[in-house]
């Protein structure tokens, strides 16, 4: 599921939409790169993209922090401008 969240600055000029802020649904999959890696391993912060949650097992994690370790199965909420949740999504799956 990927969709951005419309917020009291909907109406922009053409092309600044890139640069709006939104949410994407990352499930991780068996053989992804972030399989037992913690997200500060991962450094998603680096890419200016923000791990708003983690839900395992239909369970929601409140408060991910640096050391939450990803398995195969988690799906992770991301929030970012959508070039950097692209790089976040391509390094989660590939490294």
């Amino acid at each position: 599921m990927r969709g951005f969240y419309h917020g009291v600055n909907d109406e922009t000029e053409e092309g600044s939409e890139n640069s709006l802020p939104r949410l994407l649904t990352i499930t991780i999959i068996p053989g992804a790169a972030a399989i037992n890696k913690t997200l500060g391993d991962i450094d998603l912060a680096s890419l200016a993209v923000e791990v708003t949650a983690v839900r395992r097992r239909n369970i929601r994690g409140l408060l991910p922090t640096e050391e939450t370790r990803l398995e195969a199965g988690d799906v992770v909420v991301l929030r970012g401008i959508q070039q950097n949740l692209a790089t976040a999504e391509i390094k989660l799956m590939q490294g």
